[in-house]
C-alpha cells in the first residue's frame, strides 16, 4: 500500500484518469470489504458454513487476482 500509494502520487494524472487504475480501486475495496466483513465471518466460528466457506474464498481469489489483474492493464490503457 505504501509504495502504490507514492507511485500513484508520483504521476496522479497519469493513474486518476485511467479507466484501468480506476478498476484497480474499485476491485481493491471490494476485496478489502470482503476481508474485513465475509472472511472475518467465516473465520472467527468453529464450524462454519461449508457453503459460505466456499462462497468467500471464491470470491476473495476472483477479486485479489483481479486487482492484480488491473493492475498490470494500466499500463495498456
Amino acid at each position: 500500500m505504501v509504495s502504490g500509494t507514492a507511485m500513484f502520487f508520483s504521476a496522479v494524472e497519469l493513474y486518476y484518469f485511467n479507466p484501468a487504475f480506476k478498476l484497480k480501486i474499485a476491485v481493491l475495496l471490494a476485496a478489502a470489504v470482503l476481508q474485513l466483513t465475509l472472511f472475518r465471518k467465516v473465520t472467527a466460528t468453529d464450524t462454519p458454513n461449508p457453503a459460505l466457506v466456499k462462497v468467500s474464498v471464491l470470491l476473495s481469489i476472483v477479486l485479489w487476482f483481479g486487482v492484480g489483474l488491473a493492475g498490470r492493464a494500466i499500463g495498456y490503457v
